[in-house]
């Protein structure tokens, strides 16, 4: 399937950023692309304008006609599409198998993965490659190029998802692991299974292996062809960062290579873990041989994507939206808003998915300690059904505040800011699900 001209790519849940970036590159390779998404957005509608036929909820024409049905992870096996390519006995493949397709289109594979960070550190190695040209799939909405870039045949950068094990479709020539904790716990069950994961993504890199030096003891140097180039804050680092300085909320840091000082960088984005992300990218950039000062050119103007501490109004108090929902994101997210925040910090959350809330109940409760003010929103059940004990109220209950809050709707929610929000606050929202809209709206509201 070299030559893409005229083949047909039937892509099932399309308006996922992933998806879309994956039926672009499908696009622009002259291949004929329908779809199926049961939620319209403005990247479905950027679809549409571009000759793709989306149906809301079954795609009969698309789903005879293709030669591939494409479907996410999240999508169940009853969708109606699914059911009727089975029964039409047409070629089905899930999204990371058609991923690691397209990367076979390219002589080298950049593949990030890791628990957090993925789409800015992978955002930040597009802006230090551009010079290279490379094509960029990437999980979230970048200022300087949405979610996907077509560049020549040369690289493909890609951000690797360690849902359902799908980055394990990949053979990356570098690969790069920004952390590694507990999360898509429904899938596997234990930590040591989500380790070994990642571990078998390392063994599958086949040149460099860039990894978090707080993660190294879960790789053994022995078990893999490609050489580990480690980051972090250690001096025993490949790469590290020393005297860091935060000019409110923004890092200006020292670069080492072993114990050659590179330079000094100053981030224009918010948060110490962004450093470490910078590091890894950093990283990658010198191994594809781009200079240190094109490279701290191309970090010092890197601005973040959507909904990765994206400040939506500055008039009075600060609206901020973040895709954070897993406990360690929240909390380093908290603590960025916390060390600009002259009032109160508001926090309103929603959580993703019944498993992940269970799993990391505790760590949850923990979390919020930043925060003046904690307003809970019903659970975002993404692919799932409710749980007991993993609500959005089960945390809300067991929570040690007093000041928390449930509110049922977004419209209770907003009565209770609007009432309570005062000069220099911070109201921040996170989560993955639709509370990235919610936030909007209400930004939206102020104006």
């Amino acid at each position: 399937m070299e030559n893409l001209k005229n083949k047909h790519f039937h892509f099932v849940g399309i308006g996922g950023i992933s998806m879309s970036a994956l039926a672009l590159f499908s696009l622009n390779k002259n291949a004929v692309v329908t779809g199926t998404e049961k939620t319209p957005s403005a990247i479905t509608k950027n679809l549409e304008q571009l000759g793709v036929k989306i149906k809301k909820h079954q795609n009969k024409i698309g789903v005879k006609n293709c030669d591939l049905l494409i479907f996410s992870g999240a999508i169940e096996p009853n969708h109606p599409d699914l059911v009727l390519a089975k029964k039409l006995k047409k070629e089905i493949w899930e999204r990371a198998k058609f991923l690691d397709f397209v990367s076979s289109f390219f002589k080298t594979t950049i593949a990030v993965s890791g628990t957090h960070g993925k789409t800015t550190t992978t955002a930040m190695i597009a802006k230090i490659l551009k010079p290279l040209n490379p094509t960029v799939h990437v999980g979230g909405l970048t200022k300087d190029f949405g979610n996907f870039c077509l560049g020549k045949n040369e690289i493909f950068l890609t951000e690797a998802c360690e849902f359902k094990q799908s980055f394990l479709n990949l053979n990356p020539n570098i690969s790069v692991i920004t952390n590694v904790e507990p999360d898509h716990m429904d899938f596997y069950k234990t930590k040591t299974a989500l380790i070994k994961s990642f571990q078998k993504f390392f063994v599958k890199t086949s040149n460099f292996a860039v990894i978090n030096h707080n993660f190294l003891s879960f790789f053994d140097q022995n078990f893999a062809k490609a050489k580990i180039v480690s980051f972090g804050f250690n001096k025993n680092c490949d790469f590290w960062a020393s005297n860091l300085n935060d000019k409110n909320g923004k890092f200006c840091f020292d670069v080492f290579h072993f114990n050659t000082k590179l330079g000094q960088i100053k981030l224009n984005i918010f948060g110490r873990h962004n450093v470490e992300n910078a590091l890894a990218a950093i990283a990658v950039g010198t191994i594809c041989d781009q200079n240190f000062l094109d490279i701290k050119n191309a970090i010092e103007k890197f601005e973040l994507p959507q909904r990765r501490f994206e400040i939506l109004h500055k008039q009075k108090f600060l609206v901020i939206r973040d895709y954070a929902h897993h406990p360690t994101e929240i909390q380093n997210t908290l603590k960025t808003a916390r060390s600009i925040c002259k009032g109160k910090l508001f926090c309103v959350f929603e959580p993703h998915t019944f498993s992940r809330t269970i799993f990391l109940f505790d760590e949850f409760l923990k979390c919020f300690n930043m925060a003046d003010q904690i307003i809970f929103l019903p659970t975002y059940s993404a692919r799932e059904k409710p749980q007991k004990g993993g609500t959005s109220f089960d945390l809300f209950k067991k929570l040690n505040s007093k000041q928390k809050h449930y509110f049922e709707s977004k419209i209770k929610c907003f009565e209770f800011l609007r009432q309570n929000l005062k000069q220099d606050d911070i109201v921040l929202f996170v989560g993955a699900g639709t509370i990235g809209d919610f936030a909007l709206e209400f930004a939206k509201e102020l104006k």
